[in-house]
């Protein structure tokens, strides 16, 4: 058994060797982007705060349902589907150096984008119900927010850089 495992590593690290800096970085970009993009849709988008009382302590259930708000719950878990479509991509834009695939990740990223700053940013200050009952509530932007933006970053990222930089053909 042992040996099969260090057979394995010696074959991922021979493939990863092959693939040249440029396509390595196109890889590592672009499934940081698309992991990222999946990840923001499952954390907190925005938060609202009351100054009176904490959410967990607001008596009414909606209320402390509308405290805080999830990037997937707010735009129908797009992000995700954009960040698992980019897998796919980087894998063809980095491994199998298709200026195609590249494109796809800029389209891909630039749509992730278009959803953050369209759907998701008018939003991140709203306080909705809440903000009703309590004139102190305020709204903030979560971890969630933050992260779509770095993964739709770093996904348009891997396809500039891959529309910008011949690779070595793949083998």
């Amino acid at each position: 058994m042992p040996q099969a495992t260090e057979n394995a590593s010696r074959g991922i690290s021979v493939v990863l060797g092959r693939l040249g800096a440029p396509r390595l970085a196109i890889l590592v970009l672009g499934a940081a982007g698309g992991l990222v993009l999946i990840v923001s849709d499952f954390l907190t988008l925005y938060h609202v705060d009351v100054v009176t009382a904490s959410c967990s302590d607001l008596a009414s259930p909606n209320l402390r349902d509308a405290c805080t708000t999830t990037g997937g719950a707010h735009h129908g878990y797009a992000l995700a589907v954009l960040g698992a479509i980019s897998l796919v991509m980087v894998w063809g834009a980095a491994v199998g150096a298709s200026r195609p695939a590249g494109i796809a990740l800029l389209v891909l990223g630039a749509a992730s984008l278009a959803i953050v700053l369209a759907v998701d940013m008018p939003d991140i200050h709203k306080t909705g119900i809440v903000g009703t009952q309590f004139s102190d509530a305020e709204a903030n932007p979560g971890s969630g927010f933050w992260l779509e933006i770095a993964g739709a970053a770093l996904v348009i990222g891997a396809g500039l850089l891959r529309l910008l930089v011949r690779p070595r053909p793949p083998g």
